[in-house]
């Protein structure tokens, strides 16, 4: 995290506003999906364990 951190901003303090607006835009875009995705995730994995729970004591 803190290399990506670096790198943003090593990125952003050597561009000029119109790249540097898309950039932000594409990071923060990113950010959205990726924590779509996990959210995804953490659900499916949820339904799994309490499927795996309710098969094993019924």
């Amino acid at each position: 995290m803190k290399s990506l951190m670096k790198n943003e901003d090593l990125l952003t303090n050597a561009m000029t506003d119109k790249p540097k607006k898309w950039l932000l835009d594409y990071v923060n875009a990113w950010c959205v999906v990726n924590g779509e995705s996990n959210l995804d995730i953490f659900i499916m994995d949820l339904c799994f364990g309490e499927n795996f729970a309710y098969k094993a004591f019924i």
